[in-house]
């Protein structure tokens, strides 16, 4: 492993996540899976969290270095309070935490239930701040922690019929900043990525409707959907001593639909 404060680390150590361990929350499918599968490789021992634990246990067959599965309820605040708790049963610590569950209403902000707003904010945004606020301390005590906040392209702009996975994703960017600003003189850096129209299970009703995969391919540059292993270079990145110097920023992965007009 490289040394805690990357001092003097060679280039290939950079990346080196080998006696590291990690949470990726949401990792039963999509970028969650996809963020397992690139932390296992750089060599991190993964603990998958989600709510279908058969689905979390066949993401974790793909993976090597003795993973878990956890299964938890991160829309109630107790499911983050006993996730935090089992965890100290099968890790001694975390140094990684990708808060990646996600939930997506759509809705005309009219007629869009409270309880539905309350929903997509306790997914996305409040079990996001409890985790990083449980893991935050034993990280401090170590003197070297990553927190990558799981954002989206509709934190940036918005969309339609999306006002509350909007603002649950503003608020995570903002979330970022404030936590990162706070934390990083005690070694923990905290960081978003933000990912474009990336083509998994959580969109593909979307994708199936020609006028809205017409859009994507349109507004994006690249002239394509992402996919799951687009964000594989910038997860690594944010979660290794390669970004010890990158505190409260937002990696955009989106083929380039922010940057133009």
């Amino acid at each position: 492993m490289a040394a805690a404060n990357g001092v003097g680390v060679s280039l290939p150590d950079l990346f080196d996540l080998s006696g590291r361990t990690a949470l990726v929350t949401g990792a039963s499918r999509g970028i969650g899976a996809l963020a397992a599968r690139a932390l296992d490789d750089a060599g991190a021992r993964v603990i998958l969290c989600a709510r279908d634990i058969g689905r979390l246990r066949e993401a974790g067959q793909t993976l090597r270095n003795d993973p878990i599965a956890m299964r938890a309820d991160l829309s109630d605040r107790q499911g983050v309070t006993s996730l935090l708790s089992d965890l100290a049963g099968y890790a001694d610590h975390v140094d990684i935490l990708i808060n990646n569950a996600g939930t997506h209403a759509a809705g005309e902000a009219m007629e869009l239930a409270p309880d539905v707003w309350d929903e997509v904010q306790n997914v996305n945004l409040r079990s996001a701040f409890l985790l990083a606020r449980g893991l935050a301390p034993a990280m401090a005590r170590r003197g070297w922690g990553k927190i990558v906040n799981m954002a989206s392209v509709l934190g940036v702009v918005a969309d339609v019929d999306a006002s509350a996975y909007v603002a649950s994703k503003a608020g995570l960017l903002g979330l970022t900043r404030a936590l990162g600003t706070e934390w990083a003189g005690r070694g923990i850096t905290v960081n978003a990525l933000c990912p474009g129209w990336i083509d998994t299970d959580m969109v593909s009703d979307l994708r199936s409707r020609d006028s809205f995969d017409r859009r994507v391919l349109r507004r994006t540059p690249a002239g394509r959907w992402g996919r799951a292993d687009d964000l594989t270079g910038a997860l690594i990145f944010l979660s290794s001593h390669a970004s010890d110097f990158m505190v409260g920023q937002t990696l955009i992965i989106d083929g380039g639909l922010t940057a133009s007009w």
